[in-house]
């Protein structure tokens, strides 16, 4: 008899640590119910209601850098190897969850490497090697109106490296 008090109680315990979620500062957790958006979970401990709420998404609302390395062919016929950091940094993770395809980091760096391609185009090797702060602003400008639907906010766009390459050798 003493054994199912011991069960009881184990369960009681399983069923309690499932229906807490503790959120790190900094983060947001995304809680799903059967597989729909249910709410945001903010730092600190929150409550979810167990086997029916996930967590399906943990997010760092905390600033980050993607770095992109692409080569281009510039208004000149010449390729250059344009390498950018962008910073960023999450405002809305509801629609950075179900806005941006699942894999943020692609969507940007898709959208990034778009504005390169077209800014490249546009110029000559000389001029993108000269103006490397003057592009950085244009893709940064350019991009930011796009990935504002993500919910992202673009901090700033930095041009590290712009380099001749020869694609065809």
């Amino acid at each position: 008899m003493w054994w199912m008090n011991l069960v009881l109680v184990v369960v009681v315990a399983a069923v309690l640590w499932k229906a807490m979620a503790i959120v790190p500062p900094g983060n947001v957790f995304i809680v799903e119910r059967m597989g729909k958006f249910n709410r945001v979970l903010h730092p600190g401990m929150n409550v979810i209601v167990p086997f029916v709420d996930s967590i399906s998404r943990r997010y760092s609302m905390a600033k980050s850098t993607l770095a992109i390395a692409q080569a281009f062919r510039t208004k000149d016929e010449q390729d250059v190897q344009i390498t950018v950091s962008v910073e960023c940094q999450l405002l809305d993770p509801v629609r950075v969850r179900y806005a941006s395809g699942g894999d943020l980091a692609d969507s940007l760096k898709s959208i990034v490497v778009s504005a390169l391609s077209k800014e490249a185009e546009r110029q000559t090797a000389d001029n993108l090697i000269g103006n490397r702060a003057l592009l950085g602003e244009s893709v940064r400008s350019s991009v930011a109106p796009l990935v504002d639907t993500f919910g992202v906010w673009i901090a700033g766009c930095t041009v590290d490296s712009v380099e001749r390459v020869s694609l065809f050798k």
